[in-house]
């Protein structure tokens, strides 16, 4: 909880379930952001997004990115190997 009254305190993250990574994520969110920095940057955008304009990219993000860039190499093989053949 953040603030110092009833009034103004703010509730962050809650990490209860599972083998996720949010050590990670807890480490780069304290090295990165002061409190209020981060609350202004997520409600302006969303928590993700605040985190990801400051460099932070999780495993899932980055398996799916890659995975896109493979399909997209074979999309562009398939073309190639159409045009080719014409």
């Amino acid at each position: 909880m953040y603030g110092h009254n009833l009034n103004d305190q703010v509730f962050i993250a809650r990490f209860k379930y599972g083998k996720k990574n949010w050590r990670t994520w807890a480490n780069f969110l304290c090295k990165n952001f002061t409190v209020a920095e981060y609350l202004e940057a997520a409600e302006a955008t969303s928590p993700r997004e605040a985190i990801e304009e400051k460099g932070f990219y999780d495993e899932t993000t980055v398996r799916v990115m890659k995975g896109r860039l493979q399909a997209k190499d074979r999309i562009i093989a398939e073309l190639n190997k159409r045009l080719e053949a014409k």
